[in-house]
């Protein structure tokens, strides 16, 4: 049989989490990494998952009217279901357990908590503390950390769990226990010989046996200290410096993390193909500097290289995104407070069925992950936690347009939208249907480049045909208007700074004038300039009929993240799946 595993999970009526079942798959290979918005629900998710599975037993779990979607329990079951294999049903022997399945209903006839299970082969639903053992969570995040995982604090820890997989293997094998046993006796034998604790002990019984009277209780001297065969309940686990011990309270946050990592990588592979453990990572990138939320990247990696260890990550970084691997992505949103969370999760073939949709040249499954890798950057992934994506050329656009917006009522950053520069105009058709395929809004801002020579022209011409298809729109090389706006898109009278000359007028040209007076000029110094300008522009800038396209630019965008997410996630996601 193969290793315990978790394939599919299923919640329902849980914290952010509404009346459709919500469907998250677990990949077959690597980690699986759950981003998007702040509040959007990722770590409901996490909790679910250590709701059912983690080290508390789940059929004692009392729910607050806070764990209830809408806060109110009255007519709401909460449903949190996995799919497992690799697991011996414990009563038959013949099929496997494939289902675990907890629900909460304080309504409920038989109680409100029922945690059950069910086989391929058999009747039995009850579940035990074997098939538990068999297949754990374990959740890494800010209020449990290594101190905690390498403690006692329960029998689902890090420790108590390798513990007890060492203790297992050593009663295992009988000519060591024996070994061991007499050992013990050996020692027993030594303690007798000191007088003073011999008659100690004699005083001990003799004097319990006069107190107590009819008492069936007695006291006597614990050895298990000293018992060989009992050494692997007692271990202990602690960090080191310069081969000196230290206590875990002058770690970093980070650096626990790291060992917590390092200690769950060992764990697997020596037990891996006996015991399942789904590792939850809650914000791995949480207190590392950058070339560390890499490094670590890479290690979660390899940690799934390991049998029977899985890894869920949340995270806000980009860095932890691995476009080769496109099915391992889970996109989290949420369209408002009071709107359930939402996930849009695509196998390769539903990613390429997507894109086949939106008109795109590569749809082969095996190509799509190495083909959007290959152009990626951490500033154009930071995209998936945007509540919409601005698409624009270069960097003049992406440093430019956020304080330009701010003049118009429109500020970016608080809105949570991503101005991203996509290394020219055959990069924003690409990254308008690899985002819009997982339900996020976008917004496309190109140059007509009206002043390129007839041979560039041409050399665009197929890139514009591109952008337009999947754009539905026409027209994207015309440049008489200075900035022409439509649904979804805006085009730039031949580029950026041409268009901001004929709307602004003076306002921007002295701006401009003012910022190559203290930056300098040339054709790197572009990007810099236009945003030292747009930062000096006023409210009177925008005053003339001429800017008042500028306006309609920022509405057009605001539009596209007030109406865009429900339409592009409802139409991405698909019918939930049955808890």
């Amino acid at each position: 049989m193969s290793a315990p595993r978790v394939s599919d999970v299923f919640i329902k009526n849980y914290k952010s989490i509404g009346s459709e079942t919500l469907r998250v798959r677990l990949p077959s290979d690597g980690p699986l990494v759950v981003l998007g918005e702040n509040n959007a629900g990722k770590s409901n998710i996490a909790k679910a998952i250590e709701l059912i599975l983690g080290e508390r037993w789940a059929g004692s779990v009392q729910l607050d009217d806070h764990d209830f979607y809408g806060r109110d329990p009255d007519g709401i079951e909460v449903q949190i279901a996995v799919n497992v294999s690799g697991i011996e049903c414990p009563k038959c022997h013949q099929g496997e357990v494939k289902r675990i399945h907890w629900r909460y209903d304080e309504q409920g006839e038989e109680g409100p908590v029922k945690y059950s299970r069910s086989c391929t082969s058999c009747q039995s639903t009850f579940m035990s503390n074997e098939i538990k053992g068999q297949l754990g969570c374990i959740l890494i995040g800010a209020d449990r950390r290594l101190h905690y995982q390498l403690s006692y604090t329960s029998k689902y820890t890090f420790l108590a769990r390798l513990m007890t997989s060492f203790h297992d293997a050593m009663k295992s094998n009988a000519t060591v226990e024996a070994t061991l046993k007499e050992l013990f006796a050996n020692i027993r034998t030594e303690f007798d010989k000191v007088t003073e604790f011999k008659e100690f002990q004699k005083l001990l019984i003799e004097t319990v046996d006069s107190f107590g009277g009819n008492l069936r209780y007695a006291l006597d001297i614990d050895f298990s200290a000293y018992d060989p065969s009992n050494y692997f309940r007692s271990l202990r686990v602690h960090p080191m410096l310069n081969n000196e011990a230290r206590n875990f309270d002058e770690l970093g946050t980070g650096q626990e993390q790291v060992l917590a990592l390092a200690f769950a990588y060992s764990y697997a592979k020596a037990f891996g193909k006996q015991s399942g453990l789904l590792l939850v990572i809650d914000e791995p990138e949480s207190h590392l500097h950058p070339l560390a939320q890499r490094w670590l990247a890479e290690q979660i990696n390899e940690l799934c290289s390991q049998d029977g260890l899985q890894v869920m990550v949340t995270t806000h970084s980009p860095l932890f995104i691995d476009l080769t691997k496109p099915a391992n992505l889970l996109v989290v949103r949420r369209d408002s407070e009071d709107d359930p969370t939402k996930v849009v999760q695509l196998t390769t073939d539903e990613l390429a069925e997507n894109l086949r949709q939106r008109k795109a040249a590569v749809t082969d499954s095996k190509a799509i992950g190495p083909f959007y890798a290959a152009s990626a950057t951490p500033e154009i992934l930071s995209g998936f936690f945007a509540r919409c994506c601005v698409l624009v050329e270069g960097p003049t656009e992406a440093l430019a347009l956020p304080p330009l917006l701010r003049h118009l009522q429109l500020d970016v950053l608080r809105e949570g939208v991503a101005v991203i520069p996509c290394g020219g105009l055959p990069g924003i058709a690409r990254w308008v249907r690899l985002f819009e395929a997982y339900g996020i809004p976008t917004f496309a801002i190109l140059d007509s480049d009206g002043g390129l020579s007839p041979k560039k022209r041409a050399d665009e011409a197929a890139a514009r045909n591109d952008l337009e298809a999947v754009l539905r729109v026409s027209g994207t090389n015309d440049y008489a208007a200075p900035v022409t706006v439509a649904e979804g898109c805006a085009v730039m009278g031949n580029n950026f700074e041409e268009a901001m000359v004929r709307t602004l007028g003076d306002s921007w040209s002295n701006a401009y004038a003012e910022a190559q007076a203290i930056i300098g000029s040339g054709r790197q110094l572009k990007p810099l300039c236009a945003r030292h300008a747009a930062t000096r522009l006023d409210v009177a800038s925008f005053a003339t009929p001429e800017a008042g396209v500028l306006a309609e630019l920022a509405a057009a965008i605001s539009a596209r993240f007030q109406s865009g997410t429900k339409a592009e996630v409802a139409k991405t996601a698909g019918a939930g799946a049955a808890c």
